[in-house]
């Protein structure tokens, strides 16, 4: 066969294969043809201070090229107010990228490089993958866009980006240094006209007052937010973060403070706040800004810092510290003085200590129930802090003290001031010798700075000493708001605050504790040390002396509660009143009893032996006067499961029956509620 024939042969094979033969390779799927005569639009607007009509305009440019070059749009798609610096939040351009994958469109046009992205990386990375997919993109104006005008124009976006947020940092720097206001805050208003001038919001102003008392009376940013979000007005829903950047904000007291943070962004996209050097801060007075006074404001960074745990970094500023319990984390361990944490057990919830259940480095197994521990510390701090003359004794031996240290210091005072006086005279008298010829310069000189460094040193003796004490008292608002509060919380144990003034009382309580410690003593049987401070009572106080303590220890015993007859009070009072005999049978009683049961019938068998009718009766008497379960029958009665079973074969034989109406018939006061049940149930054939 020739060449000729070779070639024809060929053609005319080619010509029977199936079209779908040259879109497959190689077994690797189907390959799509991109069709470029279908065309996307993508347009973007950075911020929500842009209007719609840019999203508007961006498409109705594209839309005329599309037109013009001949082409069909098929979409629209629009991200609108987000960043061209990330990924985050771009719904669309991610839905055009699946559509570019899917092989929906073959042309992408774009008012802009910039509205892809004004990051260089991320728009190198768009343009990669739509390149890889046969993907064109196009400008109007321009056509269609190569590998150098992505990289040019993204360059020039990128940069033009940086230009633009150094100009607007540097303008906000001027503002702050001015005293301007250049973000805007809660409680505060614009001026219009007059860019960072800001004015006070009188009701957003009065809600900020609120937020700082709660937080001074010991609410935590997550039950201050849960208080205003209850509310039946709310301006904004309020979060424990938000709590918390609020508290921590200067402007309220009149300090605007800018440029102390600074973001940086990660590697997956997101950002990272981290702190500037303090020199680099800057902090201007705004006195006409002030909202709370500057020792409140104090005050709430005081309990924020006392709040923080050593080495807890990561933590976020409003995550609640006080627990949904009155005594949560305030409960150690005994054993290894680690946090004691809440378990459910059975019924009812516990404290265990959490090193051995999460660590296993503890041996304590005991545990103690959140009601009775809760109810043990409300009593003792009713009985022996909240009683005015406990407390009085504390405030007496405090004036006492500071009075004595007053009358001490004030010697003090006048002696360095005298001091000072001659120093002074001594140092005039060097000045004037300068003055006379014939003294030593070298001398003078020498002599001059031996006296200053005596008076510096006597200044600082002076500023050292503390200022003159003022006598201190009892809170007594707060005192006479916990005594009422201990009535309510005694009834509803483990207490749940589940309003604003049950978490004022909760965190009032919480603020006298610093911590509990719980040891078992016996079977059911517990010793409590309560360490308080009595600091929160007291009013006109700044700080405590050396000499006076504001600790106090309060200890405990107690008995376990529970479910079970034997674990109670009522088995002493019940053992006392059998020993009494309260629960014996009389002798008319017995010997009109003693005949109703045939001897074959307390004979019993070999193996369980003969029958005491005498203590089996006394026992049903002392289970129902009690109300004791037959477990816990005293050793007396002898073995509950034989009582048990003896007493149910008199009741199947009809023998008990007639006992009970005989008991009822000679004594009806004594046994005629206790045996009615019996009374009532019909008689048994006997055998």
């Amino acid at each position: 066969m020739t060449s000729h024939q070779n070639v024809a042969a060929a053609e005319r094979d080619a010509a029977t294969l199936p079209e779908t033969w040259m879109t497959h390779f190689r077994g690797r799927g189907t390959l799509r043809a991109v069709p470029n005569d279908i065309a996307v639009i993508y347009a973007r607007y950075s911020t929500d201070k842009q209007t719609e009509t840019s999203v508007e305009r961006q498409a109705e440019i594209c839309a005329e090229y599309i037109q013009r070059t001949g082409r069909t749009m098929l979409k629209i798609y629009a991200d609108r107010a987000q960043s061209g610096n990330s990924y985050d939040g771009r719904v669309d351009l991610d839905a055009m990228l699946e559509g570019a994958r899917k092989g929906e469109f073959g042309v992408l046009v774009i008012e802009n490089v910039d509205r892809l992205a004004r990051n260089l990386a991320i728009l190198s990375v768009v343009f990669k993958e739509l390149e890889s997919l046969g993907i064109e993109i196009h400008q109007p104006g321009r056509g269609k866009l190569g590998l150098t005008d992505i990289a040019f124009q993204g360059l020039m976006g990128d940069e033009g980006r940086r230009v633009l947020v150094e100009r607007t940092s540097y303008a906000k720097l001027q503002m702050a240094r001015k005293g301007l206001v250049p973000h805007m805050c809660y409680g505060y208003a614009k001026v219009p006209g007059q860019p960072g001038h800001r004015t006070i919001v009188k009701d957003q102003s009065e809600t900020i007052k609120l937020i700082y008392q709660m937080r001074l009376d010991g609410l935590d940013p997550m039950q201050i937010a849960h208080s205003l979000n209850s509310r039946p007005v709310v301006d904004r829903t309020w979060t424990n973060t938000g709590i918390a950047d609020l508290l921590a904000n200067p402007l309220y007291y009149g300090v605007l403070a800018f440029n102390r943070k600074t973001l940086q962004k990660n590697k997956d996209g997101g950002y990272s706040v981290r702190m500037r050097p303090r020199e680099e801060w800057i902090l201007t007075p705004v006195p006409h800004l002030r909202i709370v006074e500057q020792d409140v404001w104090e005050a709430a960074q005081a309990i924020r810092d006392a709040a923080r745990r050593p080495g807890d970094i990561k933590r976020s500023p409003g995550r609640p510290r006080g627990g949904k319990y009155l005594l949560s984390g305030k409960v150690k361990c005994p054993d290894c003085g680690g946090n004691m944490v809440i378990g459910p057990m059975k019924r009812f919830f516990t404290f265990r200590c959490g090193n051995r259940f999460s660590k296993g480095t503890c041996q304590n197994p005991d545990y103690v129930r959140v009601d009775e521990l809760e109810g043990v510390v409300i009593r003792q701090l009713a009985e022996k802090v909240l009683d005015p003359r406990c407390t009085e004794a504390y405030v007496a031996a405090y004036n006492e003290t500071r009075e004595a240290a007053r009358r001490d210091h004030t010697k003090q005072r006048s002696d360095l001031e005298s001091e000072l006086v001659r120093l002074f005279a001594e140092l005039d008298e060097v000045w004037d010798k300068r003055k006379t010829p014939g003294f030593n310069a070298t001398y003078l000189d020498w002599k001059q700075g031996e006296l200053n460094k005596q008076v510096d040193r006597v200044q600082r003796q002076l500023q050292s000493l503390p200022s003159q004490p003022r006598p201190i008292g009892l809170d007594h608002e707060r005192m006479t708001m916990l005594r009422e509060a201990v009535a309510g919380m005694e009834t509803v144990l483990p207490f749940r605050a589940t309003d604003e003034a049950g978490q004022r009382v909760a965190a009032a309580f919480r603020g006298l504790i610093e911590r509990v410690v719980v040891r078992r003593t016996g079977f059911a049987e517990f010793t409590s040390e309560i360490h308080l401070t009595i600091m929160p009572l007291l009013e006109g106080i700044d700080h405590v002396p050396r000499e006076v303590s504001d600790k106090m220890i309060l200890r405990a015993e107690y008995r376990r509660k529970g479910t079970r007859y034997d674990l109670t009070d009522r088995v002493g009072i019940d053992l006392a009143r059998m020993e009494r005999g309260e629960f014996a049978l009389r002798d008319h009683e017995w010997q009109a009893v003693r005949a109703l049961v045939p001897e074959n019938v307390l004979k019993g068998d070999k193996r369980l032996g003969p029958w005491s009718l005498k203590l089996l009766i006394e026992a049903k008497i002392f289970l129902w006067s009690t109300g004791a379960p037959s477990r816990s029958l005293p050793n007396r009665y002898g073995p509950f499961y034989l009582v048990r079973y003896r007493l149910e074969k008199l009741k199947t034989l009809g023998y008990w029956r007639d006992i009970a109406l005989t008991l009822i018939t000679l004594e009806p006061d004594r046994y005629a509620v206790l045996f009615a049940e019996a009374t009532r149930e019909p008689s048994a054939a006997r055998s």
